[in-house]
This record gives C-alpha cells, sequence and structure tokens, in this order.
C-alpha cells in the first residue's frame, strides 16, 4: 500500500490539507485477507498500510503516527519540527497510553508547571492542579484496565473420577428430565 496510488495520495493529503492532521503508517505481521482459520500452511505477509486517522486491526499491529503541528507542512523548512512522531506498539493499547502517560506526558507538564509553581495563587488561576489530579486518575485508570484485560485463562486439569461422577449424574439428569 504504501507505493500504490492510494497510498501517495494519503501522504498528499497529510502535507497539503488542514482536516488530515495525522498520518500513520501500520505495521501487521500478518495479512488481513488471511485469518486464524486458513489452512495452516497458507504464505502469511506482512502488510504496511497509510491511513489518515488511528485505526490498529488487532493487538499484533504496530503503527507509527506523524501528528502535524502547523495545519500544512511546508516543504521549505525542515521536517522534523513540523512533526510529532508517536510509536503505538503491538499488544495491549492499555499498556502502551499508560507508559507513555507515566513516563512521558505527566512528567512533561510537570516540568513545564513547575516554572509557574513560585506563585501559589498564579498556579490555582491556570488550573495546573486540577490537571495534574485528571492525569493521575488518567494515569490509574489505564493501568487498572491493562491489569484487567490480561488476566490469563485458567484451564483446570480435573481429575479423571470426578470427571466420571460429573459424566454419570449428567446421563442420570438426562434420563430423569426425559
Amino acid at each position: 500500500m504504501l507505493r500504490s496510488a492510494e497510498g501517495n495520495e494519503r501522504v498528499r493529503l497529510f502535507a497539503s490539507e488542514q482536516q488530515h492532521p495525522v498520518l500513520v503508517f501500520v505495521h501487521s505481521g500478518v495479512d488481513a485477507s488471511i485469518d486464524e482459520a486458513s489452512e495452516v500452511g497458507a504464505k502469511q505477509t506482512a502488510t504496511l498500510e497509510v491511513l489518515l486517522s488511528v485505526s490498529l486491526k488487532d493487538s499484533r499491529s504496530s503503527a507509527v503516527a506523524f501528528i502535524k503541528r502547523t495545519p500544512s507542512l511546508d516543504a521549505l523548512r525542515p521536517i522534523a519540527p513540523q512533526l510529532h512522531l508517536l510509536n503505538l506498539l503491538a499488544g495491549s493499547p492499555y499498556e502502551t497510553l499508560h507508559a507513555y502517560i507515566r513516563n512521558a506526558v505527566t512528567p512533561f507538564f510537570n516540568s513545564y508547571a513547575a516554572k509557574f509553581a513560585d506563585d501559589d495563587d498564579k498556579d490555582a488561576k491556570t488550573g495546573i492542579p486540577v490537571i495534574k489530579k485528571k492525569m493521575a486518575e488518567l494515569e490509574l485508570s489505564l493501568l487498572n484496565l491493562h491489569q484487567n484485560v490480561e488476566i490469563p485463562e485458567v484451564h483446570l486439569i480435573i481429575n479423571p473420577a470426578i470427571q466420571q461422577a460429573i459424566d454419570r449424574v449428567s446421563q442420570f439428569a438426562k434420563v430423569i428430565c426425559k
């Protein structure tokens, strides 16, 4: 898709139009046309899609998002200062978002807010304490979501004698219920 006309058009739209602030390259390890019910020997290929919005197909997809800092890109200026870069790793989105909030966004905001910490009255007027509280709540919520989602499925091994008893009771119940 990267070398296709559609991919080139999406890159052009991102660079030139204000209503497209994000360009996302999504890498999937498995071709979308091959599902898990396909033949075991089927050839699985990696795909690279170009999108104008953040959208991951599944937890095996990774993405890199480029976010414009200005309405359109200027070909006469260096590209790096015109873009933000966001790496969206494969796996749990809660884990990725939690890592960004905890290790980058909150410390970045706190270091900026520290400039205003000298004047308590000014600090209260800017709403910085409220934002810090909301960011802490977001971080905790993402952590809780990640922990709730990542609980592995439990597989119990039933003793054969107990399984036989369950089968006999089940058969007996079927006979009685008829």
